[in-house]
């Protein structure tokens, strides 16, 4: 999973759940944390750019941190059936014979709510979060696997990072 100075010191992946689609108004002030955060690390004056910094400490910007547990307690709840609470929010889309049937998609809740909260929550998030994800990340285990999912967790964590690393630093 995604362990660094920053989540060990500040704690900024607890209860990240809590933490999505909040206004960038909100985010921001946790931003400024890690950024602060980055700048201790590094010892690095105040006023220097930040992004390089971040970059060369290979540290997720907030909103990547926070789809990185989502994505992670996705995965696991996806491969596992734990915890059970969640696993009964997640519906896998039984897709038919087509080119995206070697890949685990999930449903959408068919009739979003209106009220921003709902809109922040696992039920309606983590899905739209995981279809959005590479194809290898989502590929379908064979029929004999335990898991639907073929990436085992090791792989799947690493190459999580690196999409959401390179979607907040573009090469």
């Amino acid at each position: 999973m995604y362990h660094s100075h920053l989540s060990r010191s500040f704690k900024l992946d607890y209860c990240n759940s809590l933490l999505l689609n909040l206004p960038s108004t909100q985010t921001h002030r946790l931003q400024l944390v890690v950024n602060f955060a980055a700048r201790a690390v590094t010892k690095t004056p105040k006023f220097h750019h930040i992004t390089p910094i971040l970059k060369s400490l290979h540290w997720l910007n907030i909103n990547q941190i926070i789809q990185y547990k989502v994505l992670s307690l996705t995965y696991k709840t996806l491969s596992s059936s734990r915890p059970a609470y969640l696993h009964s929010l997640v519906t896998l889309n039984r897709a038919r014979s087509t080119r995206s049937s070697s890949l685990v998609t999930l449903n959408r809740p068919s009739n979003p709510s209106h009220l921003q909260i709902t809109k922040r929550s696992f039920f309606h998030t983590a899905p739209a979060l995981w279809n959005r994800l590479p194809h290898e990340l989502r590929q379908l285990a064979p029929p004999s696997s335990s898991s639907p999912l073929a990436i085992s967790p090791t792989l799947f964590h690493k190459k999580l990072k690196t999409h959401l690393f390179h979607s907040s630093f573009p090469p």
